[in-house]
């Protein structure tokens, strides 16, 4: 028992802080950018965060109370490689990979909480050369069920 309380307080310190990275005025403007969505889903409760490139552009939606929706604007298709590569850097996944499926996790703090993305990539063939992916947010110590 002692053992798991352990990892879990390592966990917690191993997280890195959304709202304190946000701050850095260094962070280069697609790491800004996804955070923000990060920070975003989970203000809102999301559950699900879907990032779905399109034709033209890439569409971002959560999932709340079991309902996709979309809370952030599409994004420009020249953006389209550098957030999934982010997305994919992140969660310490291959970023050349794109015809297999992947799995990953990323490991945020949010308001004192660590909060885990568990993604699932999975290639689309509609779209040339893009992946879906959909990041399932575990909170951890989070203090209330959902």
């Amino acid at each position: 028992m002692e053992s798991d309380e352990d990892d879990e307080a390592q966990l917690a310190r191993d997280a890195i802080d959304l709202e304190a990275s946000l701050k850095d005025a260094e962070a280069s403007p697609v790491v800004t950018l996804v955070d923000r969505i990060l920070l975003q889903a989970m203000a809102v409760g999301a559950s699900d965060i879907h990032v779905e490139p399109q034709q033209k552009g890439l569409r971002l939606r959560f999932r709340q109370d079991g309902v996709l929706q979309q809370h952030v604007e599409p994004l420009p298709s020249r953006l389209v490689p550098a957030v999934t590569s982010r997305f994919k850097i992140l969660a310490d996944l291959d970023i050349a990979e794109r015809r297999q499926a992947q799995d990953g996790r990323i490991r945020r703090k949010y308001r004192d909480r660590v909060i885990d993305f568990a993604s699932t990539r999975c290639p689309v063939a509609s779209v040339k050369r893009s992946v879906c992916a959909c990041w399932t947010v575990e909170r951890l110590n989070w203090g209330w069920t959902n």
